[in-house]
C-alpha cells in the first residue's frame, strides 16, 4: 500500500500544490527500485469523523502559526523492528521569511524576480517544493548529509549545462539552499537544488529495496556493503553527518557550495557587493520605517559571515571520512598546508576590506549604524586562537612534521599580516588599529600576561552566525582518539605566543615616534600594555 501524507488546508491554496509537489518527488526513487506512486499527497479529509492529525494512524504536513522560521520532519518507529510507522512534517508559517530572504541575497543579483518584497507563486512555490521534499527525506529515515556538496567543483555551480542536470548538490538532505556561486553573466544556471539527488534516490535503494534472497535481516548486510562499496570512490555518493558541536571537517559544513570554501566565498561576496550598491532600489517599497531595506542589509551581513566561517574551517581542519573496514582509505586526513594558508589570508584580507562596501551611506543613513566591522575583528582574532585549531596545528605537526603548517609558521602569519602596514611605514585607519589592539590583548590573554576582563561584546546580541564563529567545542572522540594528552599543546604554543609578543614590543618601540599624531599615540598604548603585563610576571 502507497505511504500516504494529507496535507493541511490551512496551508493556502497557491503553495499547497507545490508542497504536495515535493512530498510525491520521493516517487521517482521508489519507482527506480520498483513500487509504482509509493508515495502519495492528498488534502485532508472533509467531514471525516475518524481523521485526526494528531492520530499515529495518520501521516501528516501540518501548518504551524508561529513566528519561527523553520520547517521540521519527525517520524515514529516501531522499536521492535525499525519499521517506520508514521511521519509528520511541521510547516511553521514564518518560514516563508527565511526563504524569502535567503533566495534574495544568494540569488538577487543573478535572478530580477527576487527583487521585490513578496515573491510570484512560482518563485515562493519552487522554494516550498524543496523544503518539502528535504522534510519528508527525514521521515522516509534520511539524515542530513553535510557532505554532498562538497563533491562539486565550484566553477561547475556556473555552468548551466551541469546545474540544470544536477542542481547545486547531489542530496537534498544537505543544507545547500541556492546558488550564491553563480554570477549575473552566467545565463541559465540552476540556482536550486534538485528534485532530488543521485544520493537521495541511492538512499532510499539501499533502505527500501527488497533483497529477495535474504532470509534475515543480518543476511542483507552483504548486499547493502556490496552497494556501497560500489560507489566509494564517487564523491556525488559522499556522506558527511551533521557537526552537532562544531564544524572541523571543511567538507562536511552547513549551508555551503562546492569543494573550495575560499573560492566559492570570493564568487559570493562579489554578489554581495553588488546587492549592497542595488540594495536601496531592490527593496523599495512603501515601509515609512524602512524596515525592508534594514532587514535585508542584516541579511547581507549574515551572508558574509557565512563565507568567512566556512573559510575558516578549513584552519586547523581535518577531513573525517566514515570508518569502513573494507575500505583501504584513511579515515582521517589534515588539510593541507597550502588551503589552510589560502583560507586565512581569505578571512583576514576579507575582514579588513568590509568597511569599504558593508558600511555603504547610501543604505546606512537610513537603517542607522546596525553593523560595526570592529567587532567582527575581535571575533576573527578570538577565533583564530581557538583550543581546536591550536590543538589541530600541533596534532598535525607531530604526525606529520615535514608537510604540516606548524603552529609558529601560523603565528608568523597572522604576526606578518596584522603589522605589515606598521613594518611599511603606512598610515593606518581605525580599522587597522583595532586590529592591533585586538591582536595584542589576545596574544597577552594566551600568554597568561593579561587579566581576564568583560568581552567588548556580548554574546547574547550577537547573530547566529557571529556565535557559530565564537563555538570552541570540538567532539574529537569522532576521530577516535584524546587529543594531545600530554600536554603537547602548552609545550609548542607557549614558546610561539611568547615570541610574538616580544617581536611585536621590539616592533612598536622601533615605531613609537613615527606617522601622525593618532598612530604615535596608538603604538606608545601598546607599548605600554606589552610593557605593563611583561612587568607584573
Amino acid at each position: 500500500k502507497p505511504i500516504v501524507y494529507y496535507v493541511d488546508t490551512a496551508i493556502p491554496d497557491k503553495w499547497r500544490d507545490y508542497i504536495k509537489k515535493g512530498i510525491e518527488d520521493w516517487q521517482v526513487a521508489f519507482e527506480e527500485i520498483g513500487f509504482k506512486n509509493a508515495i502519495v499527497a492528498k488534502d485532508y479529509p472533509k467531514d471525516d469523523p475518524n481523521f485526526d492529525p494528531d492520530d499515529i494512524r495518520y501521516s501528516c504536513y501540518r501548518m504551524i502559526t508561529t513566528p519561527i522560521q523553520n520547517s521540521m520532519g519527525p517520524s515514529c518507529a516501531d522499536p521492535r523492528s525499525g519499521e517506520i510507522i508514521q511521519g509528520d512534517v511541521l510547516f511553521y508559517s514564518n518560514i516563508i521569511k527565511l526563504l524569502h530572504n535567503w533566495r534574495f541575497v544568494q540569488t538577487a543579483t543573478v535572478d530580477p524576480k527576487v527583487r521585490k518584497a513578496v515573491f510570484d507563486d512560482e518563485t515562493m512555490g519552487s522554494s516550498l517544493r524543496y523544503v518539502a521534499a528535504h522534510e519528508i527525506g527525514h521521515t522516509l529515515g534520511l539524515m542530513h548529509n553535510f557532505g554532498a556538496s562538497y563533491s562539486y567543483p565550484v566553477d561547475s555551480l556556473r555552468s548551466a549545462t551541469f546545474t540544470q542536470k544536477y542542481g547545486t548538490t547531489p542530496s537534498i538532505m544537505d543544507y545547500t539552499r541556492y546558488n550564491y556561486v553563480a554570477q549575473p553573466e552566467d545565463k541559465g544556471v540552476a540556482l536550486t537544488p534538485p528534485l532530488l539527488g543521485v544520493y537521495d534516490k541511492f538512499a532510499i535503494k539501499w533502505g527500501y529495496k527488497p533483497i529477495f534472497d535474504a532470509a534475515s535481516p543480518e543476511d542483507e548486510k552483504a548486499t547493502l556493503n556490496k552497494w556501497i562499496k560500489e560507489k566509494e570512490n564517487d564523491p556525488m555518493y559522499k556522506y558527511g553527518p551533521q557537526p552537532f558541536i562544531n564544524e572541523v571537517d571543511p567538507s562536511c559544513k552547513s549551508e555551503d557550495l562546492g569543494d573550495n570554501a575560499v573560492k566559492a566565498g570570493r564568487y559570493g561576496l562579489k554578489n554581495l557587493k553588488l546587492i549592497m550598491k542595488n540594495l536601496p532600489e531592490w527593496t523599495y517599497e512603501d515601509d515609512h520605517q524602512y524596515e525592508r531595506l534594514t532587514e535585508s542589509y542584516q541579511e547581507v551581513i549574515m551572508q558574509m559571515q557565512r563565507y568567512l566561517l566556512h573559510a575558516m574551517v578549513s584552519i586547523g581542519g581535518i577531513y573525517f571520512d566514515e570508518p569502513r573496514r573494507d575500505s583501504e582509505k584513511p579515515v582521517i586526513r589534515f588539510v593541507s598546508k597550502a588551503e589552510q594558508k589560502e583560507a586565512l589570508k581569505f578571512v583576514m584580507e576579507t575582514m579588513m576590506e568590509l568597511p569599504e562596501w558593508v558600511l555603504d551611506k547610501k543604505v546606512i543613513e537610513y537603517t542607522g549604524p546596525t553593523y560595526s566591522p570592529s567587532t567582527l575583528q575581535s571575533i576573527i582574532m578570538n577565533r583564530l586562537f581557538f583550543t581546536y585549531i591550536t590543538s589541530s596545528l600541533v596534532l598535525y605537526e607531530e604526525l606529520y612534521p615535514k608537510q604540516a603548517y606548524t603552529f609558529a609558521e601560523y603565528m608568523d602569519d597572522i604576526y606578518d599580516f596584522v603589522w605589515k602596514k606598521t613594518i611599511s611605514g603606512a598610515r593606518l585607519n581605525m580599522y587597522d588599529r583595532n586590529l592591533q589592539i585586538t591582536y595584542v590583548e589576545k596574544l597577552l590573554k594566551e600568554g597568561g600576561m593579561l587579566k581576564q576582563k568583560s568581552s567588548p561584546f556580548s554574546f547574547k546580541d550577537l547573530n547566529e552566525v557571529e556565535k557559530q564563529l565564537l563555538t570552541d567545542n570540538v567532539d574529537w572522540t569522532k576521530a577516535g582518539f584524546e587529543l594531545n594528552p600530554l600536554g603537547s599543546v602548552d609545550m609548542v604554543k607557549n614558546p610561539a605566543i611568547h615570541q610574538k609578543v616580544m617581536d611585536s614590543y621590539s616592533l612598536l618601540r622601533s615605531k613609537v615616534n613615527t606617522g601622525d599624531a593618532t598612530t604615535r599615540a596608538h603604538y606608545q598604548s601598546l607599548v605600554f600594555k606589552i610593557k605593563q603585563a611583561l612587568t607584573e610576571q
